[in-house]
Formats: C-alpha cells, structure tokens, sequence
C-alpha cells in the first residue's frame, strides 16, 4: 500500500521511523521510547504519498492556493473578500464558525480547482466526489484563474510555505533558480 510506496519508491525514502509514526504504527521497545513525531519527516512522508515523483522538481511544488499578490493591495483584499464570502455562503452551517475547517475548504476547493480537467478526466462517473458540494459549484467559484502552485524558485510572499523537501530537491530548486 502506500507505506510500501513511500519506503520502497525510491532509494532516498523517508526514515522509517517517520512512516511509521504516519501510518501509527507502533514501533516496539527502545523506538518508542526515544522516536517522536517530527515535522520535518512527516512532511516529507505527506510529500512521497502525495504521489509526486521523488526524482522531479514537481516534488517540490506549494499546494494550490489563490495568488492575488499581482493585484495589488486593495484589489487583493478586495478579492480575498469576495472569496471568503463565497466559500463562507457554500459551506455547512455547522463549519460556518470554524476557522480550521474553513481553511481546509479553501484549501481543498483551490486543489479541486487546480487539477479539474485531470479529475474529470480520470475520476469515475459514479465517484462520490461527483455528487458533492465541492464538486457540483466549483464551476461557480470566483477567480478560479488566480489558482496556482509555486516552487521555491519563484515563489511569492503569499505562496504558502513549501515544506517536506529533502536536501537533494532543495539543490535541484536552487539550480532551477539559477536557469
């Protein structure tokens, strides 16, 4: 499965101790004990299951998110505003005053956003994500062109930071910028 993905996809894998801490698998007798949770290596975990291919400088791409920054100041607040207010109008009443899942809808409507045609293209038509809210208006959602993804040679003030990115991507960025 995906453990096996991420420890066996490529020679440079994650430490072990970290994919077991994602999985929650328990790690007998002194690993317990001394291994904790890490950020730097369970980001590099989500990064390897996100299926990104370790050998590329995708891997080291941002998530989706809307860029407003070329549009100055009070445009931006301006959009950010009209933004907000849509997604505040389609989410559940029960989410609407929870800031933690709102930022998850924003952030999974701007993925959903993003990768549109390759989810139409390959999703099922029976698929549930068919049927649900965050697929049936994202047709609807404002500046769905102000969708992108950064790497860390052109990223931006408000690119949401890269994280998870191994030694080796770090250089393969660094010489990507140099381009």
């Amino acid at each position: 499965g995906a453990a096996t993905h991420v420890a066996t996809g490529s020679t440079a894998s994650p430490p072990i101790a970290s994919i077991c801490l994602r999985a929650n698998w328990a790690m007998p007798g002194v690993l317990n004990q001394y291994i904790k949770y890490e950020n730097a290596g369970d980001q590099f975990v989500g990064k390897c299951i996100s299926g990104r291919s370790r050998k590329s400088k995708e891997f080291a791409a941002s998530p989706p998110y809307w860029d407003f920054l070329v549009d100055g100041w009070e445009e931006k607040e301006d959009c950010k505003h009209r933004l907000h207010s849509w997604l505040q109008d389609n989410l559940p009443k029960e989410a609407k005053d929870n800031l933690k899942v709102f930022v998850v809808y924003k952030m999974s409507m701007a993925a959903i956003v993003h990768h549109r045609e390759y989810l139409e293209e390959h999703l099922h038509q029976d698929c549930i994500l068919r049927y649900s809210p965050f697929w049936t208006c994202v047709d609807d959602i404002p500046f769905a062109e102000k969708v992108v993804v950064k790497y860390p040679w052109n990223a931006m003030s408000d690119t949401p930071e890269i994280t998870g990115i191994p030694p080796d991507i770090v250089l393969l960025a660094e010489m990507e910028a140099l381009k």
